[in-house]
């Protein structure tokens, strides 16, 4: 299996930011230290996108139950008949 290597030119603090996760003992070398990030950034954005659709599901369901139910102005017009009837 053919890998592709990327090169990239680090910030300052990128680096900084790297070499204290290094210091810490929890990883092995900076490979680790960005593999944890891509996976963290690519669950950060599925779960984005999860609440996104989740809120667009739940609007979708209001606005379906709001043309199944009568409109305001509906029941108006019908307590002003009732109204006009009772006197």
């Amino acid at each position: 299996m053919k890998s592709n290597a990327m090169s990239m030119i680090l910030t300052p603090e990128q680096e900084q930011f790297i070499q204290n996760k290094l210091q810490t003992g929890k990883y092995r070398n900076a490979q680790e230290v960005l593999e944890l990030a891509f996976k963290l950034l690519d669950e950060y954005e599925q779960a984005d996108t999860d609440w996104i659709n989740s809120v667009r599901e739940k609007i979708d369901a209001a606005i379906c139950q709001r043309h199944d139910a009568e409109p305001h102005y509906a029941l108006r017009a019908h307590f002003v008949n009732v109204n006009a009837y009772r006197n």
